[in-house]
């Protein structure tokens, strides 16, 4: 009788060794299980996907104001900073440190605080639920907020808590390479992604206004109050250039509309949806049953095995 200990190496039988073509031949022979579970988990996911309402997205591609003015005041700047960083305020404007301060400023909770008291915002956030083609209206959750009765039914929500939804709505990026500027809104209403995509733009250039404006008007005073004081000629003539410069800042705000940004590619009213991609779920579906039917096919046959 011939023992293991008597077999050469070549002639041990290793019986957990792999072998491709039973496990072909295994899941072969269990079509018809892996084929259900392939059937059933695709339907699943059709059906799952069917379910999700359409998602809309606007977006826009924009670039940051950047002026020879602007240039020559930085320049005027560094070769004044001591006196500069006396009045309190910034006075550089490269355009990268610019891309920082508005994708921040639109990220913000204080902007978006601003944002929250324009009419329909905290609704269109907090509140809706879908969306009607056909009438073109946004269909909101009764129970929460209904225009019909007067708008909220429930104490109407801080911006603190519809922030969240906010920055899962909205989204802005810059391109390191160009310094361009992407912005996009994707939501349940076309209307509403293209209102807040251009209600954002609008509004970061106005708050970013208002706040130069009020830093410059700041600076200048702080400037004729040291001129006043002064009577050394080097130093008249260093103020009169810094006051000159902030009157440069002071007109760009009055002039320009679009103060700090500017479209490339505006935004637009999308006119199809953009998600969810229900092919590409119920794919996804497809290829899950058909891992769990090889998988269960192969357990099966693993414990009759066993037994």
């Amino acid at each position: 009788m011939t023992t293991n200990q008597d077999l050469t190496p070549d002639d041990k039988i290793y019986e957990d060794e792999f072998d491709l073509r039973e496990a072909l031949s295994i899941i072969w022979s269990s079509k018809n299980l892996i084929f259900l579970f392939a059937v059933i988990s695709f339907i699943s996911f059709v059906i799952y996907s069917v379910s999700l309402p359409n998602i809309y997205s606007s977006d826009a591609l924009l670039k940051i104001n950047d002026t020879k003015n602007e240039n020559a005041f930085s320049n005027l700047a560094s070769s004044y900073s001591g006196l500069a960083s006396m009045v309190g305020v910034s006075l550089q404007n490269e355009p990268n440190s610019k891309t920082n301060i508005v994708i921040a400023t639109i990220n913000s909770r204080d902007f978006f605080q601003h944002l929250s008291s324009f009419k329909d915002v905290l609704p269109n956030l907090f509140a809706i639920k879908g969306y009607e083609e056909d009438t073109k209206r946004n269909v909101y959750d009764t129970n929460i907020y209904d225009p019909e009765k007067g708008g909220w039914q429930i104490s109407k929500p801080s911006f603190m808590k519809v922030h969240v939804k906010y920055l899962e709505a909205l989204s802005v990026s810059a391109n390191s390479e160009t310094g361009f500027i992407s912005l996009s809104v994707d939501h349940l209403s076309p209307n509403f992604a293209y209102y807040l995509s251009e209600l954002a733009i609008k509004e970061v250039n106005n708050v970013l206004r208002s706040k130069q404006l009020e830093e410059s008007i700041k600076a200048q005073d702080f400037l004729n109050l040291q001129l006043s004081k002064s009577s050394k000629i080097e130093i008249r003539q260093s103020i009169t250039q810094l006051l000159e410069a902030q009157l440069q800042i002071q007109m760009l705000a009055d002039v320009r509309e679009d103060y700090i940004l500017s479209p490339i590619d505006k935004a637009y009213l999308p006119l199809e949806e953009s998600g969810p991609n229900r092919f590409k779920i119920s794919f996804l579906g497809l290829l899950l049953g058909l891992g769990i039917g090889t998988f269960l096919s192969l357990i099966k046959f693993y414990f009759k095995q066993k037994r």
